[in-house]
């Protein structure tokens, strides 16, 4: 727990502690800057392409590069902005409808920043969905934590980004703050696997 509060504290996320509990929200959950913090800590930013650590190429804040999209380099600035919301959004929309029960922001940051990383259709047939549906709420950490292999294989990255995550889902009493800081992190090494790339090489 207090990696997830140290990681949004450097970051500038996270305000003070609040005594009452944070409101739900059911369907209409918005990303804060806290899981927007996430992800960029984890993608890391990259104003050309590169390959991921699945070999597909990439650029910005781990936005995989579709066969015949043109993005021009270097990527900067306010585009590299706009790209990762426009990546976000369809993230963050399909948490609102596969959660079937009110969630908190904590968890809702932390499933998009999931979702993010292993796309929507993992989100739907995994095991956490159906805990969180389910309102097991204390069991959603382990199967959250199971996504870390690619290629068959653990990477430190995804391992330390599912902690992160899974930390995110469990904070209730920290207030974040309205305005994040851009972040420009170095890439967590496996942590930023292109979101939006075929699953098949991604294993919980």
């Amino acid at each position: 727990m207090e990696t997830i509060k140290q990681l949004l504290l450097a970051l500038g996320l996270l305000g003070s502690p609040v005594d009452h509990p944070p409101t739900p929200c059911l369907g209409s959950c918005k990303p804060s800057p806290a899981a927007i913090g996430v992800i960029k800590h984890f993608e890391g930013y990259s104003p050309v392409r590169y390959q991921d650590a699945a070999g597909y190429d990439t650029i910005g804040f781990g936005h995989l590069i579709r066969p015949g999209e043109k993005i021009p380099e270097p990527l900067l600035g306010e585009a590299a902005e706009r790209l990762l919301q426009q990546d976000i959004t369809p993230k963050a929309a399909a948490v609102n409808a596969h959660a079937s029960v009110p969630i908190i922001q904590g968890q809702s940051d932390a499933v998009v920043s999931w979702t993010y990383n292993l796309g929507e259709g993992s989100l739907k047939g995994s095991t956490m969905r159906k805990k969180i549906n389910a309102e097991r709420h204390e069991e959603v950490p382990a199967p959250l934590k199971r996504w870390n292999k690619a290629g068959g294989r653990v990477l430190k990255g995804l391992e330390r980004r599912r902690e992160a995550e899974a930390a995110l889902y469990k904070l209730r009493w920290y207030c974040v703050v309205t305005v994040s800081r851009a972040h420009r992190g170095r890439h967590e090494t496996g942590g930023g696997l292109s979101h939006q790339h075929p699953r098949g090489g991604l294993t919980g």
